[in-house]
């Protein structure tokens, strides 16, 4: 009986990969790309100063405040809607965007823009069949 449970969520996983890399693939769609200065640092709540250097974990998350130009020659400051861990972005002073032409103040972090979580739950859930159906072959 496992193994039936096993293939559903396995499925249920691959269902939700596909979702999300729909939505990631509609937002590169309509989505710009430029370089952005990295301003500041921030906790999980916006305007949240971190700890001091030598105090902080660097696994913690945290969301870079970036500035950057427009298409149309505007600057914008805004921080980006997802986190990064700290030794990641530490000792950056540019990172690549994407952001909305339409409301530049949505701003992601890459090019490729959270797929990497659609790309995890799809390797899940092919695990996660493979021991479903062997489960069902013996």
């Amino acid at each position: 009986m496992w193994s039936i449970a096993f293939v559903a969520v396995g499925v249920l996983a691959w269902i939700g990969a596909a979702m999300h890399w729909r939505r990631v693939s509609v937002w590169l769609r309509r989505a710009a790309r430029t370089g952005a200065e990295v301003v500041r640092l921030e906790g999980s709540m916006p305007g949240q100063d971190l700890p001091p250097a030598g105090q902080i974990n660097e696994k913690m998350t945290v969301f870079p405040v970036v500035r950057f130009t427009d298409a149309g020659g505007a600057t914008h400051e805004c921080r980006a809607r997802m986190g990064m861990p700290y030794r990641t972005l530490k000792d950056r002073a540019t990172l690549d965007i994407t952001y909305d032409p339409e409301s530049p103040e949505d701003v992601r972090l890459g090019a490729n823009a959270d797929r990497g979580l659609a790309t995890t739950l799809a390797g899940m859930g092919t695990i996660v069949v493979i021991l479903g159906v062997v489960g069902l072959l013996r």
